[in-house]
């Protein structure tokens, strides 16, 4: 799986990635100025599409993810934490992430490219 976006919302979607046993092989992002990300291999901007590779958008802003997603093609991951509590069923599109103490009930449907948290008490 590699992540497209080296922010915070990135380290949760890698810990909830990790906690699935799912290998980052690598990130990418757009800043220039970055040089790495956490201890994943770092490739910067990325340059060329990988229609055989698998991403998540690891960027927290709704409408810079819907940009990213309309431009690139590639095989779009998920990522879904397994302390979330999920009907089995839900349906949850393709590059959508759902984290940690999300609760989503029967019959749900999750379109993709979504970010799902449990809003703080």
């Amino acid at each position: 799986m590699y992540l497209y976006g080296a922010s915070g919302h990135a380290k949760v979607i890698a810990e909830t990635l990790k906690e699935n046993g799912i290998e980052i092989e690598g990130v990418y992002d757009d800043n220039t100025s970055l040089q790495s990300f956490c201890d994943y291999p770092f490739f910067g901007v990325l340059k060329t599409t990988f229609p055989d590779q698998t991403f998540i958008i690891s960027i927290g802003d709704n409408r810079c993810r819907k940009d990213i997603a309309s431009r690139l093609t590639v095989n779009w991951g998920k990522a879904v934490s397994k302390y979330a509590h999920i009907s089995d069923s839900v349906m949850i599109g393709n590059g959508t992430v759902v984290m940690k103490g999300v609760s989503i009930n029967a019959d749900v449907r999750i379109g993709s490219h979504i970010s799902t948290l449990r809003q703080a008490q």
